[in-house]
């Protein structure tokens, strides 16, 4: 384990500028915004034991080990004399801009509710601190030497929420009959959520070396691949595709111009130069991390509820019955592919889906299916 043992002051610096009005007796909104710059955070890494890359021009080049034949081989990590090291830093930053709007309805002939909308945008070069991947999209080993190469958007960053509550109280149509304690005190009320989809990052594999395509040499290493100009990465109609959200040609190996000077130290796997340009196992790809973005999400929560009142016993005394449906639509919200994102083979420079279609294939769901819930609350 290494901890930074000097490490700099972490702090944040946080504002917000809002605006609210009224508009009659019964409506009202505000508009507003926040931003946040939290600096000398802290991050963590599984493996941070590799072998160490050079800086040319600007790009990262990790070293290759030929073998007596003068085939490139994975070189050893900077530490031979130990295993993994589980390491924290503190040259972690973030960033939070965002819009904020809300219009309140208030007590509008027995109708309340609000509608919240964010338009936000969050940066990080790492969104874990004591725990390297917190989250499912998260990147367990973050090379702490690469700090352009491992910011992105935030894990969590969400790009569009909305959100809309009511609840409306139904007229008592019976004054003294005998049915009014059945027909009376009737509530409906509903929630509506709504957002963008959660970012996430898509590996590339099967590189020589197998599982280590970059060539850190370590017990957790990943790469990038690049994404292809112009290409549309998201399947839109994944549904009825096999689930399969990403499109694998929209991606390629990372490639070099014959003549730059990173060129000489390209492993090529035998790949010969196409177009001017060298394919280049060792280096990242352009498509970094969190660049691709899951499905969206929708979800309508409904309830319908009974207020009867027993004076007899006292005043405030109130038995309510509440009929609640939780995703009343029986909507599928559909998480981001975590679990599968290998990028696979070699075919010139392009990558090919050598894992049965599993690159970019959807999995899981983010809720649960309708969910009905009967429930009775007394309060006096």
């Amino acid at each position: 384990i290494y901890t930074d043992p000097k490490p700099p002051r972490a702090y944040s610096m946080n504002w917000n500028l809002s605006v609210g009005r009224d508009f009659g007796n019964y409506l009202s909104g505000q508009v507003g915004y926040v931003g946040s710059h939290v600096v000398h955070q802290m991050f963590t890494a599984d493996d941070n034991n590799q072998a160490i890359p050079s800086k040319i021009n600007g790009v990262l080049v990790w070293p290759t080990c030929p073998d007596s034949t003068g085939a490139p081989q994975i070189c050893p990590p900077a530490n031979q004399n130990v295993g993994a090291i589980y390491s924290g830093f503190y040259d972690n930053s973030a960033k939070y801009n965002g819009l904020q709007a809300l219009v309140r309805v208030r007590d509008f002939h027995d109708l309340q509710g609000q509608a919240t909308y964010t338009f936000s945008k969050c940066l990080d070069a790492g969104s874990g601190g004591g725990i390297s991947d917190p989250f499912l999209n998260s990147l367990s080993t973050l090379i702490y030497l690469n700090k352009p190469g491992r910011t992105g958007p935030c894990d969590f960053d969400l790009r569009h929420i909305f959100s809309a509550n009511l609840i409306y109280s139904l007229p008592n149509p019976a004054r003294d009959s005998g049915w009014k304690w059945l027909v009376n005190g009737w509530q409906m009320g509903g929630v509506v959520t709504a957002s963008s989809g959660v970012p996430f990052t898509l590996f590339q594999g099967g590189n020589p070396g197998g599982g280590d395509p970059l060539g850190e040499g370590n017990t957790d290493p990943y790469d990038f691949p690049s994404r292809i100009p112009g290409c549309n990465a998201i399947v839109s109609n994944f549904k009825s595709n096999g689930m399969n959200y990403l499109n694998p040609s929209c991606f390629s190996y990372p490639t070099v111009p014959v003549n730059s000077a990173i060129a000489p130290l390209c492993n090529t796997n035998g790949v010969p130069d196409q177009n001017g340009q060298r394919l280049c196992l060792n280096i990242y790809g352009n498509n970094g991390r969190n660049r691709l973005v899951g499905p969206g999400l929708v979800d309508v929560d409904f309830s319908l509820i009974k207020n009867t009142r027993v004076p007899a016993i006292s005043e405030s005394f109130n038995v309510q019955l509440r009929f609640e449906f939780f995703n009343v639509f029986n909507h599928a919200n559909f998480q981001a592919p975590t679990d599968f994102l290998q990028f696979n083979g070699l075919n010139g420079f392009n990558g090919v889906d050598n894992g049965g279609g599993s690159t970019g294939l959807i999995t899981q769901t983010t809720t649960t299916a309708r969910q009905i819930q009967l429930g009775l609350k007394i309060t006096w």
